[in-house]
């Protein structure tokens, strides 16, 4: 479904302006998979990260749901619930059949990264010589599966990133969210989990220009006006994704998996336009 509006007026002789907005919500979900249960998508370490399964949108994350992370091994021993690492610092993963034991059943959907709404505003004006324009883009409701966070298998000399060294477990100073520095490096951990998929939203200043239009130069004959501008794409992005970019592609069945994506680059300009 797309919404599209926009309007414009002029105020007096010397101002007028300009807003638009467009909003598309998407719904995908597969149908029929000519009998098989799912199809497995992309793999980061040992383990398929997506499914494309009936009943959800294509690619959708797969994976164990965070309930929690043990304080201490005591802690850990006691709980009866059987999974295959249980330490001070390690995720309790939920139980989603209540069998009392962690297995690939209790693997549920952590989301898709389909976003379910996407947005542009647009706004600009006119003042005498003076013009201009702002817009914005951004995506809501979608996801990203972190690899980024998750190749310290692959690479153990990797750095950690900010976030994760100013909150990890310690055991002067526990979380309830994220895991010890020790448990982040197991196989246990480093697979799709609700920990490392996150939340993909984001808003952008796609394009802001702004200029002033000389009209009159003295040499009418040889040069009708000319225009100074100041513009900038993408100069800045708000999101809480804990990576370079909440731009994420990939395949139809394993798409949002980020290993390590370079964000695309702000482009800044200064330009003379002349018209003779």
């Amino acid at each position: 479904v797309e919404l599209t509006i926009g309007w414009s007026d002029k105020v007096g002789e010397d101002f007028s302006y300009n807003i638009g907005m467009n909003l598309t919500t998407i719904a995908n979900k597969v149908i029929e998979l000519d009998g098989r249960e799912y199809i497995p998508g992309g793999s980061v370490g040992d383990n398929y990260s997506t499914r494309t399964m009936k009943g959800y949108p294509i690619g959708t994350f797969w994976g164990y749901e965070v309930d929690g992370v043990y304080k201490s091994d005591k802690e850990a021993m006691l709980d009866p619930q059987q999974q295959n690492l249980k330490y001070g610092g390690y995720f309790r993963y939920k139980d989603q059949n209540n069998d009392g034991k962690i297995n690939d059943k209790d693997k549920v959907s952590l989301g898709s990264a389909i976003p379910k709404v996407t947005a542009g505003l647009d706004f600009g004006f006119n003042w005498r010589n003076l013009d201009f324009s702002l817009s914005f883009y951004g995506q809501f409701g979608n996801k990203i599966l972190n690899a980024k966070r998750m190749n310290r298998k692959t690479f153990p000399d990797a750095n950690y990133d900010l976030d994760f060294y100013e909150n990890c477990w310690r055991p002067g100073r526990l979380s309830k969210e994220y895991p010890s520095a020790e448990a982040y490096n197991n196989s246990e951990i480093q697979q799709a989990n609700s920990f490392f998929v996150e939340d993909a939203w984001y808003i952008r200043i796609q394009n802001i220009q702004v200029g002033y239009t000389f009209k009159n130069l003295g040499h009418k004959d040889i040069i009708k006006s000319l225009r100074v501008y100041l513009a900038a794409q993408r100069p800045y992005t708000l999101f809480t994704y804990n990576g370079f970019t909440p731009e994420i592609g990939g395949s139809p069945i394993a798409s949002g998996i980020d290993n390590s994506t370079y964000p695309m680059q702000a482009i800044y300009t200064c330009g003379l336009k002349l018209n003779f």
